[in-house]
């Protein structure tokens, strides 16, 4: 029998959108080419058990009104339901740690229990419900960043184009971020076996935070597409409808949320028109701010050079034919999935000097590094790439190589199975 890992998440990874849901892909694809064989535990409805190509998904009954709020966050995306459907560890980790209680007690042991972010509360609440007990239990947790800090970045991302709803939308997330999930976070990550980060920067943020005295392990990650390796397909509709045809092509892929600079990125691109300088623009993911992105690209006059797709099946498809990739935000509390997808894509890289982003790259080598917030430096840098593409194939070549050298699909495998190992758990 193969031994398992089981991954504790917040839900379904093969929920559309989002570089949290690749992440979690990415990390039960590595266990698996490691010879383990992942279990993915999260809650959500239908319940019930669902065999997929990158391991097995357990999924656990919501009570009737959480299933109801879930369905309408699906319904309207990141509207007021949202939060709701992101922040309810306390609410939802009973029922999970009964539905693991019962997976283990039926399977042969030891189990080794990985969290992702503050969902690793399950796997320790697991460990002390049945430590008196014949079951071993390892819990241990990766960590990408506080949930506290992510909830800061979308409040240092509002400006006055913010609407009165928005802000109170991200005082109260910020707000029920400190009171309620924080302190099971806080037990989580002093009562786990060991964190992983993949970055120094989050060591840091947890250290600050939390205190030391969990073993902290750093390991090198992939995104799932170097895990997939799929050909290049056509080029979306929305990117062949563009103008100019032979305008470079910009791509972004970002949710839009205070903490992203999408906002940042369309007004470069609206002072890149006004100068004459021709490029094309595709702006993907979905979000609470999407509407009001959409209206400022009119206001911009940016017109039929650039379009705002929402959530689409693929993104891989668009940066596959990118010129250029742009990462604007404001706070990324770690790295970046879509910075990693860009590198593999071959696109030159513009991103912003914050939290993880300068540990993958180097400024002027595997991309340009800006001032996070700043027009300015964004249309700058724009500027640079758009009317050199001696420097646009020079980037990006770099950045292909780096990808090869330090996010491969076998490295990311490598590093979990050795992990694992060292916790007593081997194929």
């Amino acid at each position: 029998m193969t031994r398992q890992v089981i991954f504790v998440v917040a839900r379904h990874p093969n929920t559309p959108g989002g570089g949290a849901d690749t992440y979690i892909r990415a990390h039960a694809r590595a266990a698996a080419r490691a010879g383990f064989e992942p279990h993915i535990f999260c809650r959500g409805s239908p319940p019930g058990v669902e065999e997929t190509d990158f391991g097995i998904v357990h999924q656990v009954a919501l009570p009737f009104w959480r299933s109801f709020l879930q369905t309408r966050a699906k319904r309207l995306y990141y509207s007021q339901f949202a939060s709701l459907n992101l922040h309810t560890l306390n609410l939802d980790a009973p029922k999970l740690v009964d539905a693991l209680e019962s997976f283990v007690r039926a399977n042969p042991g030891p189990h080794l229990i990985h969290g992702i972010g503050c969902w690793a509360y399950v796997g320790v609440a697991l460990e002390e419900r049945l430590r008196q007990t014949d079951i071993k239990i390892v819990a241990i947790a990766s960590s990408y960043g506080s949930a506290a800090h992510h909830a800061d970045g979308k409040l240092r991302g509002l400006n006055d184009s913010h609407s009165l709803w928005q802000k109170i939308r991200v005082h109260a997330d910020r707000r029920w971020t400190h009171f309620a999930i924080t302190p099971l976070e806080r037990h989580a990550y002093s009562k786990t076996r060991m964190i992983i980060v993949n970055y120094n920067c989050v060591e840091g943020q947890l250290i600050n935070e939390f205190g030391k005295g969990v073993e902290v392990r750093r390991l090198p990650y992939a995104s799932e597409e170097a895990f997939l390796c799929r050909p290049a397909g056509a080029a979306p509709e929305a990117v062949r409808a563009l103008e100019p045809k032979e305008g470079p092509l910009i791509v972004c892929l970002s949710r839009h949320d205070p903490r992203k600079g999408v906002e940042v990125l369309l007004r470069a691109l609206g002072l890149l028109k006004q100068a004459g300088i021709r490029f094309r623009a595709c702006l993907v993911g979905r979000g609470e701010l999407l509407h009001a992105h959409r209206l400022l690209a009119r206001n911009l006059g940016l017109g039929s050079t650039t379009v705002l797709t929402g959530l689409v099946p693929d993104s891989s498809l668009y940066l596959n034919c990118a010129d250029i990739f742009v990462l604007p935000s404001i706070e990324e509390s770690s790295g970046s999935v879509a910075l990693l997808e860009a590198l593999q894509a071959g696109a030159a890289v513009i991103a912003s000097d914050v939290d993880g982003i300068p540990e993958d790259v180097k400024h002027g080598e595997s991309a340009l590094l800006v001032k996070s917030g700043s027009v300015a430096d964004l249309t700058q840098a724009l500027t640079d790439l758009l009317r050199n593409p001696d420097l646009r194939l020079r980037l990006a070549n770099q950045g292909r190589e780096l990808f090869a050298k330090r996010f491969s699909a076998d490295g990311f495998a490598r590093a979990i199975g050795a992990t694992y190992a060292s916790l007593g758990f081997t194929p």
